[in-house]
């Protein structure tokens, strides 16, 4: 991954602010896809998947929010998948190819 400090804060920022949104909620936030992988073009998005505890005790207008500010702001496109933790396990068991891809390509911002 090529990112400059300023990516490193936005995605530190969004991994704090998921923290403090929701305290003991979250489980994991990984980076994955092509800039996880390193093979980004200039305007790559970066691809952010979320496992939270249970989904349905999460607004996702908040987050969908600051993500929109971080974009009007800097200019910089997050892209999230939000997951319960139920729901990401069953698929990871399965072998659902795309939690297999993320897993295997991405990397952990933060976990719990």
């Amino acid at each position: 991954m090529k990112q400059g400090s300023l990516e490193k804060r936005i995605l530190q920022g969004l991994v704090d602010y998921l923290n403090d949104l929701y305290p003991g909620e979250i489980r994991l936030v990984q980076l994955f896809g092509p800039q996880a992988r390193s093979d980004a073009r200039q305007d790559s998005d970066y691809d952010v998947l979320i496992v939270v505890k249970d989904r349905s005790t999460i607004n996702r207008s908040r987050i969908y929010d600051y993500v929109l500010d971080v974009n009007l702001k800097y200019g910089i496109d997050l892209s999230l998948k939000i997951y319960g933790e139920d729901e990401f396990e069953l698929f990871k068991k399965k072998g659902v190819p795309f939690v297999r891809e993320v897993l295997s390509e991405g990397y952990a911002l933060w976990s719990q």
